[in-house]
């Protein structure tokens, strides 16, 4: 029987071998702990779990302050930053154009 392979596509080269199906459950049980993410027109749950992925790989894998991994730590702590500002941007958005206020009028005869 073949072993599970990871869902999302891992484009860094020297990374995505050792991203697991472990490793990527954890991301996303991480990912989904911060909150909902929209998934139009950005799949921002998914390109977050990539992020967190690939974090948590240099993380398990690096030995010292100056290996490829925390090279490669340093950048992806910096991506992941970002896309999570970004992700929250959009979820943000989405919820106020869903906000849509109950308004009454109490209306009486005089």
């Amino acid at each position: 029987m073949a072993e599970p392979v990871p869902v999302f596509d891992y484009s860094d080269a020297y990374l995505k071998g050792r991203v697991t199906v472990a490793i990527e459950t954890r991301a996303a049980a991480e990912v989904d702990a911060l909150r909902a993410f929209p998934a139009s027109p950005v799949d921002w749950r998914g390109r977050l779990v990539v992020l967190r992925a690939y974090v948590i790989v240099c993380l398990e894998q690096g030995a010292s302050a100056d290996d490829v991994y925390a090279a490669k730590l340093k950048a992806y702590r910096l991506e992941w930053e970002s896309a999570l500002a970004q992700a929250n941007a959009a979820a943000n958005a989405v919820k106020d154009a869903d906000y849509k206020p109950f308004l009454t009028i109490g209306l009486e005869r005089g």
